[in-house]
């Protein structure tokens, strides 16, 4: 939409146009529209052979990353898991965020990839460092648990940092219902129901010992609480 209404249809033809012409950037933006199905159809098989026909060329981090991403998306039918895997780890090592947690979470449970736990937290601060918010849960449990391959000690203050962050920044999902309208501390909204509470009510293989919590982190735990039994009654 610069100088002109934004037109989705006409752009797709004019970047249709321009790859006819053998134009491998407007390849690529192509791949995207139909990966992400705007403008048109959803069309995985078009995207990745878009994406590929531009990284053949043009090879960079983002295009291993939608790569990857296609193949995922076909249950690796357009690329087996293993070919894949190394498109993954290009898009990590250059520092695609997304990818980086895809690859870490390889890494924890060895698929396709050898179980290593120093490099799943590896790639897993790199997610972090890159603003995947997915990846505090992660790191959220290494702390409510520790650790001791990564010899990282339980940290509760840590792990509802952690949790806070990531019930913040979250969308909306129905399996966390939004009990708190903010932090009783801090003032900030809370849109779910914080992720320390869930371990602490669900994970009791490990009971945690309440006299180890911080005073503040006990008195959310308490005020959560409280607050929904009152939207249960209610």
């Amino acid at each position: 939409g610069y100088g002109v209404e934004v037109d989705l249809n006409n752009a797709i033809n004019l970047y249709k146009e321009a790859d006819d012409n053998n134009d491998k950037h407007a390849g690529s933006r192509l791949a995207n529209f139909y990966l992400f199905g705007e403008g048109v159809e959803v069309d995985i098989p078009k995207a990745f052979k878009y994406i590929k026909e531009f990284d053949d060329e043009f090879s960079t981090p983002n295009t291993s990353g939608l790569l990857y991403t296609c193949a995922h998306a076909s249950k690796y039918t357009l690329l087996s898991e293993e070919e894949a895997v190394k498109y993954l780890i290009k898009a990590a090592d250059g520092g695609v965020g997304n990818c980086c947690l895809f690859l870490a979470v390889r890494y924890l449970y060895g698929k396709c990839v050898k179980k290593d736990k120093k490099k799943f937290y590896k790639y897993l601060l790199k997610a972090e460092e890159a603003g995947v918010v997915k990846s505090y849960m992660y790191l959220g449990d290494i702390y409510f648990y520790g650790d001791e391959d990564l010899k990282i000690e339980v940290n509760y203050e840590k792990a509802f940092k952690y949790y806070l962050d990531l019930e913040e920044q979250q969308e909306h999902s129905p399996l966390h219902p939004p009990f708190l309208e903010e932090h009783p501390l801090s003032g900030q909204p809370i849109h779910f129901l914080p992720l320390f509470l869930e371990r602490t009510i669900y994970h009791t293989a490990r009971p945690i010992t309440i006299t180890k919590i911080p005073i503040t982190i006990k008195f959310s735990i308490i005020y959560s609480f409280f607050i929904l039994i009152i939207n249960y009654i209610l």
